[in-house]
């Protein structure tokens, strides 16, 4: 199920009065030391614990097999928009806030998903975007369907293919979040920063989920 009809399931839930009880996705930017009027703030991270296969995840999580580049990601390349940049683990800190590297250069993998190469789950890469520019996924937005996003790890490379891009605020974010972060699944790459800035915050995210091109894997 593509983003935008996550979002409007769930807001069909709502509307007929029922509870999804999901936790919201955000990001932290970092202030602009050249910047003190008009900081670009985001929020932080949140992630909710990983969720298991039911209902119509089942069928979407039948394993193709592990490729053999399957590993921890040390590099991500998206030539469509000039990245090339190194990839360290990063994990849930106090109140369960995913922050992105303090090097606005560089990525971070949520080492509590799946790995790059794994036959199920998502891949989550979070990075920063800073409004007067140098963050590392400043131009994610412009990613198109069909682009190329390449995956180092120690054991090769893994290539995935963008099959969406999406803006989502706070609330439509929160409502996909549980599914959208899964460890299950069908094996995908999510890209998250931030987004839609205005008054000294971010007050939105982009996500670009991206799926595993098969036959891809190199030495």
């Amino acid at each position: 199920m593509r983003l935008p009809d996550m979002v409007g399931v769930a807001r069909k839930w709502m509307l007929a009065g029922g509870v999804a009880l999901l936790v919201g996705l955000a990001l932290v930017s970092p202030r602009l030391a050249d910047e003190p009027a008009d900081p670009a703030i985001d929020h932080s991270l949140t992630l909710p614990a990983p969720v298991t296969t039911t209902g119509a995840d089942a069928a979407a999580d039948v394993p193709s097999g592990p490729d053999p580049a399957r590993g921890r990601p040390a590099r991500v390349s998206i030539p469509g928009i000039g990245v090339d940049a190194s990839v360290e683990g990063i994990g849930l800190g106090e109140g369960g806030l995913l922050v992105p590297p303090a090097d606005q250069r560089r990525v971070g993998w949520w080492n509590g998903g799946a790995e790059p190469g794994s036959p199920r789950g998502a891949v989550v890469l979070a990075g920063h975007t800073v409004r007067l520019g140098d963050g590392v996924f400043d131009d994610l937005p412009a990613l198109h369907e069909g682009d190329r996003v390449e995956v180092t790890t120690e054991r090769g490379v893994v290539t995935y293919r963008v099959d969406e891009v999406a803006a989502l605020d706070k609330e439509e974010l929160a409502q996909v979040s549980t599914r959208l972060i899964s460890r299950t699944g069908t094996a995908r790459l999510v890209l998250i920063t931030c987004g839609d800035y205005a008054h000294g915050e971010y007050h939105g995210n982009v996500v670009v989920t991206a799926l595993p091109e098969p036959g891809r894997a190199r030495e």
